[in-house]
């Protein structure tokens, strides 16, 4: 009789633990379940707001600028501040021993003047390497040779351009350097480089400069003391690219958006060259003149693709009906698909645009894309397309 008692109660221990191991395995499974559901099933990530995406081309630039010049390599007793804006007939200053050192030669500006009477769009040009090399030299009597424009708008600003440079010539050695009044209004520099002529906003065109930049030897050290007051309303550029970078199409007349440093400065073609692979751009810029003010050669960031657009984790990407998306959570739980446009995939992140209204464009016909605080599914193969997630 007692043995029946005692294998009742090891039978009654038995179930009891059979009952809370039980119910220990409901409770495992369920938090596992929560677990697996809310960190893999159910993992998402709230879009943020949309960030710009850009594609940028690096490269040398030229800066052309608006200069007329009063002195080289001289001496001089300044009355007004370099660097400050000067209005007409603002007292300089004067020229100490003034040796006209830069040659201020009118019958160079008078020679230029008859060539572009005479319209002789065969004459014959000297090469940029060897006008470089005069200046290095000091040897200004070739300046005189240097091509003119045959077109008529670049004709009438160049013809402007020099008459106002020559009564700058007159009335500098007509008082022999003392008490120079400005003839024209601009930014005061009290440094020259000796390229202001070749280098000039009034020869754009491409087809008078054959320019090799990267391999062109230029002296980016040769400024001297002079005096120049630069137009600060506008400035050119002429720079290079290699046209398997090109993604944009750019014609004459067009926009183009450069970067230097930090600032980014939109303008317009004004002639394009294609040669041997090789694009040669001359843009015209008229604003932000102070990022480029100091010097003749710059390093810049040509803006060459421009969007907005999405960052999202590259494994967040799927498919559906040969589309490629991304599986979001409504409100409601409800999983379903939204397309999206990949621009790019770096760093395990793909890149999507941001469309159009929420639109974007797939075979020709227009769908709804991703939107601002959308809750993407991190993990697309763990969940199903109308599946309801807690």
């Amino acid at each position: 009789m007692n043995k029946i008692k005692s294998k009742n109660k090891t039978n009654k221990k038995k179930f009891k633990i059979n009952i809370f191991s039980l119910i220990f395995l409901f409770i495992l499974l369920i938090l596992i379940k929560n677990i697996y559901v809310k960190f893999v099933k159910n993992n998402t990530i709230i879009l943020d707001s949309p960030v710009i995406y850009e594609e940028k081309i690096n490269t040398n630039a030229i800066i052309l600028k608006d200069e007329h010049i009063y002195a080289y390599d001289e001496n001089i007793n300044l009355n007004a501040k370099s660097t400050s804006r000067i209005s007409v007939d603002t007292s300089l200053g004067s020229i100490n021993d003034f040796t006209n050192k830069f040659g201020l030669n009118i019958d160079i500006i008078n020679n230029e003047l008859e060539k572009l009477k005479e319209k002789n769009k065969n004459q014959e040009t000297l090469p940029i390497e060897d006008i470089v090399e005069s200046i290095h030299d000091y040897n200004y009597s070739k300046i005189g040779e240097l091509p003119i424009d045959n077109y008529e708008d670049h004709e009438i600003e160049y013809k402007k351009y020099l008459e106002s440079q020559n009564n700058i010539y007159k009335s500098v050695l007509e008082s022999n350097g003392q008490k120079i009044k400005s003839k024209n209004a601009g930014v005061l520099f009290t440094e020259v480089d000796g390229y202001e002529d070749i280098f000039n906003i009034y020869r754009m065109d491409l087809n008078l400069l054959d320019l090799d930049i990267e391999n062109l030897d230029l002296d980016k050290e040769s400024h001297k003391n002079g005096l120049k007051i630069v137009n600060n309303n506008y400035f050119g550029m002429i720079f290079t690219v290699n046209s398997k970078d090109v993604k944009k199409s750019y014609e004459v007349g067009g926009d183009i958006t450069i970067k230097i440093n930090d600032t980014y400065i939109t303008g317009t073609v004004k002639d394009i060259k294609l040669n041997n692979k090789i694009f040669t751009i001359a843009a015209y810029f008229d604003t932000n003149f102070d990022s480029i003010s100091d010097n003749r050669f710059y390093n810049i960031d040509i803006v060459n693709f421009s969007t907005k657009s999405y960052k999202i984790p590259e494994k967040s990407l799927t498919t559906n009906k040969d589309t490629v998306g991304v599986y979001i959570k409504k409100p409601s739980g409800v999983v379903v698909f939204r397309p999206v446009e990949v621009i790019t995939i770096k760093d395990k992140t793909a890149i999507v645009n941001y469309g159009n209204k929420g639109l974007i464009k797939i075979n020709g016909k227009e769908m709804e894309t991703i939107n601002p605080y959308d809750e993407i599914i991190k993990n697309p193969k763990k969940v199903k397309l109308g599946e309801l997630l807690e």
